[in-house]
């Protein structure tokens, strides 16, 4: 199998080597997006791979035990044409690959699929893959989720490239203050700049590690106040982020002289439109944005969009009040920091959304039964540790296969969403609402005692009968529900003896008639 080599090979070989990966030590941030690809492909290989002039050598891997192959056989090598993405479905049945010693021996790979890894100089150094034992496909959103975390590790490759530069700046310092020891002044203005760079590069690397160890966008605009500021002392600016619906710029931060009404809409900042840096070398004659014009009016700004697959996620702004102040290095060290939060803040949503999707019930958002039953031992836990009582209710709407049948299943859909709504809204925030499964759901009542319990339990009852719900533009009948309760310690010292205790509670309004609820004996 011999892959034709890309156009621009010399210039990309040269850039893969500026970049000081290759043979360089495990890195957490990269093993990170490799565990990720896996596990959300459900593969069980994911490389990123950099191919230089003879090998393919595995920066990460996963579920690979070799460092490197033969360039002549990698599947890297097709990947890393200017395509979005590579994809074989089956290796045996296709052309290219039947005869490569890859397929035909151990690993024995069947399937393969590869985003480039792209500089922003459009230098495509090796893949993100992900590769199984079988044939098969890949959904849209794993498609995609493998584009993004494919940017991503481009990404933290050209971070990385931007950290080696700085501390070939640090190593430069030292030779200049070895040669230049009579230059006194010359000397003392550049080890400023050098012990500047430092500063940055240590703040770089604070930033990165915290910013990794955020679990929700909260806690990463906390970690994005403190350490902004501190990267930039010398200018006026501000961290912005979109708002959830998009279509506003929310102020996170600002410092100095930089003022805000708090929000502005996308389309008055020219770096949001343009998805690209926006830099005004003199504020009375350069194409300026709307919002932050502050007070006196500035010399120069520089608007960063922070983009995560080529969407803007916010909005780094730095303003100064006098001309030339604003350097080409200031503005790289802005373009690296956007682009370590947009990283950080892309990571995080998508952790965000897989652990909402591995919790919640899909049809009615509701916690699903896994986290139920993680929930319920986490509190019964606390229970005994403080001696409080944990109350449980079962809830069963009523004829829910006879009304599925009568209206259809769109319809059946439409009740389970409205009881589910109307459970959230009459919850306490402390209280944990699931879907039990089918038409049943299940609340956990922290320290209820058994009559608070039956008060709930009821209130629940002639609040869902009272419900008016649609369906297109037909109103449907009526709605009841059956609940059966249990109470810790009362009826049980597990979670287990409790839920069955409400379980068969249930079972008993049912059979008494329905529409009622029924305590635990």
């Amino acid at each position: 199998m011999n892959a034709l080599l890309p156009d621009n090979e010399a210039a990309r070989l040269a850039a893969l080597s500026e970049c000081n990966i290759l043979d360089t030590p495990v890195e957490k941030a990269f093993d990170d997006i490799t565990h990720l690809a896996a596990y959300i492909c459900g593969t069980p290989i994911a490389l990123i791979s950099l191919l230089d002039a003879e090998r393919q050598w595995f920066k990460s891997k996963v579920g690979l035990d070799v460092a490197q192959t033969p360039r002549d056989i990698a599947f890297c090598a097709y990947a890393i044409k200017p395509n979005d993405i590579l994809i074989v479905p089956d290796a045996l049945a296709d052309s290219r690959f039947a005869n490569n010693p890859l397929v035909t021996s151990d690993p024995y790979i069947r399937f393969y699929a590869g985003v480039p890894l792209v500089t922003p100089e459009g230098h495509i150094l090796g893949t993100l893959c992900v590769i199984d034992y079988v044939p098969r496909e890949l959904t849209p959103k794993q498609i995609e989720a493998l584009l993004t975390l494919g940017h991503q590790a481009s990404t933290q490759i050209q971070l990385g490239c931007n950290l080696a530069a700085l501390e070939r700046a640090t190593f430069e310092r030292r030779r200049a203050e070895e040669a230049l020891s009579q230059a006194n002044t010359q000397l003392t203005n550049r080890v400023k700049e050098l012990e500047q760079r430092n500063l940055e590069i240590m703040l770089l690397s604070e930033m990165s590690d915290f910013l990794q160890a955020c679990l929700s966008v909260e806690e990463a605009k906390k970690v994005i106040v403190k350490l902004t500021q501190l990267l930039f002392p010398a200018f006026d600016g501000g961290v912005l982020l979109k708002s959830s619906t998009k279509n506003l710029v929310e102020t996170v931060t600002t410092w100095g002289k930089v003022t805000s009404t708090k929000t502005f809409k996308p389309c008055e900042c020219w770096a949001l439109r343009r998805s690209r840096v926006h830099w005004v070398q003199d504020i009375e004659h350069g194409m300026r944005c709307q919002h932050f014009l502050g007070s006196p009016k500035p010399a120069q700004s520089l608007c960063v969009p922070m983009l995560a697959q080529d969407e803007a996620l916010g909005l780094l702004y730095l303003s100064a009040q006098d001309f030339g102040k604003i350097t080409t290095a200031n503005r790289r060290l802005a373009r690296t920091v956007a682009e370590q939060i947009a990283l950080a803040l892309a990571n995080i949503k998508l952790r965000e959304n897989l652990r909402n999707q591995s919790i919640r019930d899909p049809l009615t958002n509701l916690f699903n039964r896994r986290y139920l039953e993680e929930s319920l031992e986490r509190e019964m836990n606390r229970a005994k540790r403080k001696q409080q009582p944990i109350g449980i209710i079962m809830l069963d709407v009523d004829h829910f296969k006879q009304f599925n049948d009568k209206f259809g299943h769109d319809a059946g859909d439409a009740v389970l969403k409205a009881v589910a709504q109307f459970l959230q809204k009459h919850t306490r925030q402390s209280d944990i609402a699931c879907r039990y499964g089918g038409e049943e759901f299940t609340l956990i009542l922290p320290e209820a005692s058994l009559d608070v319990l039956k008060q709930r339990a009821e209130q629940l009852r002639q609040g869902i009968k009272k419900l008016s719900i649609y369906h297109g533009q037909n109103l449907l009948g009526k709605i009841t529900i059956s609940l059966g309760i249990a109470c810790f310690p009362d009826q049980g010292v597990t979670g287990e003896q409790v839920m069955k205790a409400a379980d068969t509670a249930l079972y008993r309004a049912k059979a008494e008639g329905r529409d009622l609820v029924a305590i635990a004996s």
